[in-house]
């Protein structure tokens, strides 16, 4: 049976909301297409593509040193990506990230359908005052009549794009979705992360996952916590997730004394079973187009809290199934996660809308409507 060739092209494959969309896309369409991955740069989501059977090409090249004032590494980006398409010989080609959006498509063989996947709807696309929005507005604007389709990851990624002056015709939205049966709530695992923290049954965990930069808001959560570990003894903080913030942050925790109630734990591959030792779940984005942790805390029934920014209000809707502060706030997020701790009745009742909200949101729903749109291209 003749199986659809599909080239991805990713800036890079660290740990992230993006690679995660992507991994969880190619395990479940591995069988029915042809699969070759290309990315600028490195990283722990390598070796999980390679061990689906799926093949990897590694430039080299950081993406943000590609670019009008780095020709070498420019011109070896171009040559290479075009030695790949030319092997391959791509029925589809699909980007990710910035750098491949740009570098990706005007690379592309002209027999190949192109697909830009837009996982962001923060400044890097939408404020067009910076020079990487100027610069990514002009490239999109001078790639899209060779762009086929768009894919946004939430109807605020989508905006942005739209709010470059496109005409909505070749924008698609698809959520990303989990695997759920990953982060069901257990109460044997519960009871053993909490042990291994050493947590009494009147002890609050609250948890934060993802990336250590500054879009991730971690700063915003740990002054909020510092408001609230000042009023409550039995509460303390975990942030899952490895990054250049980390000693920043480390310095921000020694500073307000809360070593001991503060922890970083790392990047981590069992956030899964860390999840069902907690009880509350934070979000403290500046930016997010559309988290796949609001959808993993979900799905293992923890109350969320969640700032009011980009694709984050299309699945958390404030006092129904989460509660939404106001970004950059680290004083409404405080209030927040106090009216969380004071109102046991409340949080249960949150956590389980959530977990009856997200379960629509699976890869495998997902993958289907990619199977139907590469089969139609």
């Amino acid at each position: 049976m003749f199986k659809k060739k599909i080239i991805q092209v990713i800036d890079i494959l660290e740990q992230g909301g993006a690679q995660q969309y992507l991994l969880d896309l190619l395990r479940e369409l591995k069988k029915d297409f042809n699969f070759l991955v290309l990315a600028f740069k490195g990283g722990p989501v390598q070796k999980k593509i390679k061990d689906l059977g799926i093949e990897v090409k590694i430039l080299g090249i950081d993406s943000q040193k590609i670019g009008l004032f780095y020709f070498s590494n420019t011109k070896k980006t171009l040559f290479w990506l075009k030695k790949y398409f030319q092997e391959y010989k791509p029925d589809i080609i699909q980007t990710h990230l910035l750098g491949a959006d740009i570098w990706g498509r005007i690379s592309a063989p002209k027999r190949a359908k192109i697909i830009q996947t837009i996982h962001s709807a923060d400044s890097f696309r939408g404020n067009f005052l910076s020079r990487q929005g100027l610069k990514n507005m002009f490239f999109d604007k001078l790639l899209f009549g060779r762009t086929d389709l768009i894919i946004a990851v939430s109807q605020a990624a989508g905006q942005s794009i739209l709010r470059e002056g496109f005409n909505k015709s070749k924008i698609k939205v698809i959520y990303s979705g989990i695997n759920r049966s990953k982060f069901l709530p257990q109460d044997s695992m519960r009871q053993a992360v909490r042990l291994a923290w050493g947590l009494s049954k009147q002890d609050l965990a609250i948890v934060s996952v993802g990336r250590l930069n500054p879009v991730k808001g971690f700063d915003i959560l740990i002054k909020a916590f510092a408001n609230i570990a000042a009023k409550y003894q039995n509460i303390k903080l975990y942030i899952i997730g490895g990054g250049p913030e980390e000693e920043k942050l480390k310095k921000n925790i020694r500073n307000l004394n809360l070593r001991k109630r503060v922890f970083l734990l790392g990047e981590r591959d069992d956030v899964n079973k860390l999840l069902n030792g907690t009880d509350i779940f934070v979000l403290p984005s500046r930016e997010e187009s559309r988290a796949l942790v609001l959808l993993e805390a979900a799905t293992n029934k923890k109350a969320i809290i969640a700032s009011n920014v980009g694709g984050i209000p299309e699945f958390i809707k404030h006092r129904k199934n989460g509660l939404l502060f106001q970004s950059l706030n680290h004083n409404d997020l405080a209030k927040k996660i106090e009216i969380l701790i004071k109102n046991q009745k409340l949080r249960t009742g949150l956590a389980e809308q959530a977990f009856i909200d997200s379960k629509i949101y699976t890869i495998s729903s997902m993958a289907e409507k990619y199977k139907k749109i590469y089969h139609s291209l």
